[in-house]
């Protein structure tokens, strides 16, 4: 079904550095880290691979930068680590007391 759009879409990809070794012991070993016990399921593979990534602070200052630039911009969010890694940014930005971003 066509519509008409009211706005246009932007996407627009910035590259973050992550902690490689980690994540690669991660994908080889199938190893949780932070619980020290074996990863048991595919969910649980995933969603410790996105915590390493997310818990880098290049992301969080290159999140803090397009928010200076920019007066409104949208950011992917997938589930609830990247909701509580937000809102603790914000928080952060403010000057707040926040979350724990790498402990979630």
């Amino acid at each position: 079904m066509e519509f008409e759009r009211h706005t246009t879409s932007n996407h627009v990809d910035i590259p973050v550095s992550y902690n490689i070794s980690n994540y690669r012991d991660i994908t080889r070993k199938r190893w949780n880290i932070w619980e020290d016990k074996p990863i048991e399921t595919a969910g649980e593979l995933c969603y410790s691979l996105r915590k390493i990534v997310n818990s880098d602070d290049s992301r969080s200052v290159a999140i803090l930068e397009l928010m200076e630039d920019h007066a409104a911009f949208l950011y992917p969010n997938t589930g609830e680590q990247e909701r509580r890694f937000f809102y603790a940014l914000m928080l952060r930005s403010r000057g707040e007391k926040s979350l724990a971003i790498c402990g979630f």
